[in-house]
C-alpha cells in the first residue's frame, strides 16, 4: 500500500471522498480539522489582503515533515518536500494565492523556476482540462514533471439508481435548486427574477435556494418573501443532508459569474440533475449542451473564452458581477429552458438520464477518478 500524506491545510471538504475512498493500493493520511465546506471569513478576509498587497506579501511554500510517508500530496501549493510529491491544481493562479498579478510578475518568476525546478515535484494534477490546457501559458514545466487532468473525485449513491431518476423528472411541479454560499457571485438574483417571471405566468415551478441568507440584499429578500414558489434554507448543513435536495430536484441552476471548477454541477450530476449554468472555465467539461443540461453565455464574466483569465471582470467585482446586475439575457434565457421542460417532460427526463450516465461513466465516475491516483501514485512512488 503507497502512503500518501495530505501536506496542505486549505483542504476543501469535497476532498474528503478521494482521501477517505477505499483505495486498492493507496492510503491517504490527512488531518480531518484541515477540512472546511464553508469558507471562513478570516479566509475571506486574508485573500482580500493578500489581493490589495499581493506585490510585497509572498507566496507560501509549505515545509513537509518526514512521517514515513511514500508520497507527499498538495491541494494547490509548492511544497518544500523529502519525498515525491504531487499537487493538485483548481487553476493556475491558484499556487501563487489565486493572484494573477503576482503571476505574471517577473521578479516572481526565478522562485517560481526554482519550485518546478525541484525533482521531488513529479505531478501537477489538474482539476480540468481547462487548467491542464492553460497551465503552461505561465509556468515552464520541467520535462520531470507530469501534466494531468484528474476530475474531483465525488462519491456515487449506491441506493440511488436510473429509476429514482426517472421519478423525480415526472413530479407535478418542477423541483430546481441552488446551491452557493455565494449568492450574488453564483447568479441568485437572476434566478430570483427567472423565478419571479414563471410565476405570475403561473408554470408549475419549484425552487429551493441554499445559500447564505446573509449575502441577499434587503430588496432580493423581499421579493423571495412574496413569492410562493421559492424556499431559502440556509447554507452549511452536512452532505448527507445536502444529498436529499440532490435527490428531489429535476433542475441544477447555476448561472455563475466566477466558478473555476463547479463542484455543485459535478454533484447534481450524480443524482441525475439537469444542469442549466454558465459557460465558465470547467463547466463545459461536465454540459453537453441540449443533451444533459443547457449552457448560459454570462454578460460578465471572470474568464474568457479561451480559459484565460478576464481582467477587466477580475480587478473590478465591485462594479461588475457584485453590483447587483440583472444580466437580463440569462433571466430570459433560463425563463425560456423552463418554460420548455416544465411542459416536455420526456426532455427533461432525458436530460436528466443523460447526466446521470455521463457521472457514472467514463472519466467522471468514481471507479475512473480512483483508478487515475491509483496509476499516477504507483508510477511516481
Amino acid at each position: 500500500m503507497i502512503k500518501v500524506k495530505v501536506a496542505t491545510s486549505n483542504l476543501r471538504g469535497f476532498l474528503k471522498d478521494l482521501f477517505d475512498y477505499t483505495h486498492k493500493k493507496v492510503e491517504f493520511v490527512y488531518k480531518k480539522q484541515n477540512v472546511y465546506n464553508k469558507s471562513k471569513k478570516y479566509k475571506q478576509m486574508l485573500y482580500r489582503v493578500y489581493r490589495k498587497f499581493d506585490q510585497i506579501i509572498p507566496f507560501q511554500i509549505i515545509r513537509t515533515v518526514q512521517e514515513g510517508q511514500d508520497i507527499n500530496f498538495s491541494f494547490n501549493r509548492f511544497l518544500k518536500s523529502e519525498r515525491p510529491y504531487v499537487i493538485y491544481l483548481e487553476n493556475p493562479s491558484a499556487l501563487v494565492n489565486y493572484s494573477w498579478r503576482v503571476l505574471i510578475k517577473k521578479k516572481f518568476s526565478k522562485r517560481i523556476r526554482q519550485c518546478l525546478s525541484d525533482k521531488n515535484l513529479k505531478g501537477i494534477v489538474c482539476m480540468s482540462n481547462a487548467c491542464k490546457n492553460t497551465v503552461a501559458m505561465y509556468y515552464e514545466i520541467p520535462k520531470h514533471i507530469k501534466i494531468n487532468c484528474i476530475y474531483p473525485l465525488v462519491n456515487e449513491d449506491k441506493e440511488w439508481d436510473i429509476e429514482s431518476v426517472k421519478n423525480k423528472a415526472e413530479q407535478e411541479k418542477v423541483e430546481c435548486l441552488f446551491v452557493s454560499q455565494f449568492f450574488r457571485l453564483k447568479g441568485g438574483e437572476d434566478i430570483v427574477e427567472m423565478m419571479i417571471r414563471l410565476g405570475e405566468e403561473n408554470y408549475p415551478v419549484h425552487l429551493t435556494m441554499i445559500t447564505n441568507s446573509k449575502e441577499i440584499s434587503q430588496e432580493y429578500q423581499e421579493k423571495i418573501r412574496a413569492s410562493n414558489c421559492i424556499d431559502i434554507i440556509e447554507f452549511g448543513m452536512s452532505k448527507e443532508k445536502l444529498n436529499v435536495f440532490y435527490q428531489q430536484a429535476a433542475i441544477l441552476l447555476h448561472p455563475t459569474r466566477g466558478d473555476s471548477f463547479a463542484l455543485v454541477v459535478l454533484e447534481a450530476m450524480k443524482y441525475g440533475c439537469a444542469l442549466i449554468a454558465t459557460d465558465l472555465y470547467a463547466i463545459p467539461e461536465m454540459i453537453e449542451d441540449g443533451k444533459n443540461g443547457y449552457l448560459l453565455y454570462p454578460y460578465y464574466r471572470n474568464w474568457n473564452k479561451d480559459n484565460t483569465p478576464n481582467f477587466k471582470v477580475m480587478e473590478h467585482h465591485k462594479e461588475t458581477i457584485l453590483s447587483g446586475f440583472v444580466d437580463e439575457d440569462i433571466v430570459n434565457t433560463m425563463c425560456e429552458i423552463l418554460k420548455v421542460l416544465s411542459t416536455d417532460r420526456e426532455k427533461l427526463k432525458s436530460l436528466c438520464m443523460e447526466s446521470y450516465n455521463k457521472a457514472l461513466h467514463g472519466v467522471f465516475s468514481e471507479k475512473y477518478i480512483a483508478g487515475a491516483w491509483e496509476n499516477l501514485m504507483e508510477e511516481i512512488s
